[in-house]
């Protein structure tokens, strides 16, 4: 790779670099080491560089990453791990074993993405009706604002029952009703 390749290329130490063919075919990347900065060639996988670093926090201790590795689109958590050097180099074998154990995240259909939307929507709505109770004294009542509607709840312990629901709100947030 020469200079005028790269507006970086003086200051740059990434080992895998999206115009070097020889680092994305043959190159290993750590979490602690430096990704791309170039915009204008960003790849998905570079992408997933940076995440990878954020959620290891750059712990070199969680192995070594190839192209491959780091194109793949599967669920990267803080307990995330690619190869251990200790092991030997990243061949195709230890690649493809690596793969098979990280499947790829799939898209979800029309259906299950409106279930699982419904689901997040009851647990957000348990979430505030448990911080609401926590908040107000056993048997009181009082309003939730959503949007536009205003629900009344009776405060039982732990547990609000509606008292009403799809009430428009009558005046600004802040205002009186």
């Amino acid at each position: 790779m020469s200079s005028p390749a790269c507006p970086h290329f003086d200051g740059c130490n990434a080992p895998l670099c999206p115009i070097d063919p020889e680092s994305l075919s043959h190159g290993a990347w750590f979490p602690d080491e430096e990704t791309c900065r170039r915009r204008d060639l960003q790849q998905p996988w570079v992408a997933r560089q940076r995440k990878v670093a954020r959620s290891t926090g750059g712990d070199p201790a969680r192995g070594c990453f190839s192209v491959p590795m780091l194109a793949r689109d599967c669920r990267i958590t803080s307990a995330f791990r690619g190869l251990d050097p200790n092991q030997g180099p990243a061949t195709p074998e230890r690649v493809k074993t690596w793969l098979s154990e990280h499947p790829a995240i799939e898209a979800l259909s029309g259906e299950a993405l409106m279930k699982a939307r419904e689901k997040m929507r009851h647990a957000r709505e348990k979430t505030r009706a448990t911080a609401l109770a926590s908040t107000v004294s056993e048997g009181q009542t009082v309003s939730a604002e959503r949007g536009t509607e205003t629900s009344d709840m009776k405060v039982y312990g732990n547990l609000s029952e509606p008292l009403a629901t799809g009430r428009q709100r009558t005046t600004e947030p802040g205002g009186t009703a």
